[in-house]
């Protein structure tokens, strides 16, 4: 309100008498005058709300600018966030896809748990698992499925080791 009352009254009166009986500072008032908001500026600030609705809120600074400037007004980067800030316009960030794949509220029975954690298995061959992930391309997500016979974990097959049992397609030693 000071710095109003100097800008209304500066025609009468000299600024430094104003500033002292106001006890404000002259580049106080120098600011105020430069941070005054004009008529341009708010249909500048109205075009900026206009353009970032239509965006979606995911427009910032540096699109937004290109988006004015694609519409003929001639503004800069910061000038662009100055006109952000005063139209209360800021971007929603945009919150990464993640697949959902179980719905755990549902009336559906679910399948015992048979193996109980008991992972010592007589034969091989009997007890298998499996599980499912996503992979994202740039065509899509890919989906890889995986099932392991769980008597082999913890076992690594490498040179000429055979299991202790011989399956048909075996052709070792």
């Amino acid at each position: 309100m000071r710095y109003a009352f100097i800008h209304w009254e500066r025609a009468r009166y000299p600024l430094t008498l104003l500033c002292q009986v106001l006890q404000v500072s002259r580049s106080g008032y120098y600011a105020f005058l430069k941070g005054r908001f004009t008529a341009p500026d708010h249909a500048m600030c109205a075009q900026v709300r206009r353009l970032h609705a239509a965006s979606r809120c995911t427009y910032g600074q540096r699109r937004l600018c290109q988006a004015l400037r694609a519409e003929g007004v001639c503004v800069g980067r910061w000038r662009t966030r100055t006109l952000m800030r005063h139209a209360g316009v800021s971007v929603k960030p945009k919150r990464p896809w993640v697949p959902r794949t179980t719905d755990s509220r549902h009336g559906e029975p679910v399948a015992p748990n048979r193996l109980d954690r008991q992972f010592t298995i007589e034969r091989p061959n009997r007890v298998w698992g499996s599980d499912i992930t996503y992979l994202p391309t740039q065509d899509g997500w890919l989906y890889l499925a995986v099932v392991v016979v769980i008597s082999f974990l913890g076992r690594l097959w490498a040179g000429p080791w055979r299991p202790p049992w011989r399956p048909r397609w075996w052709q070792g030693p």
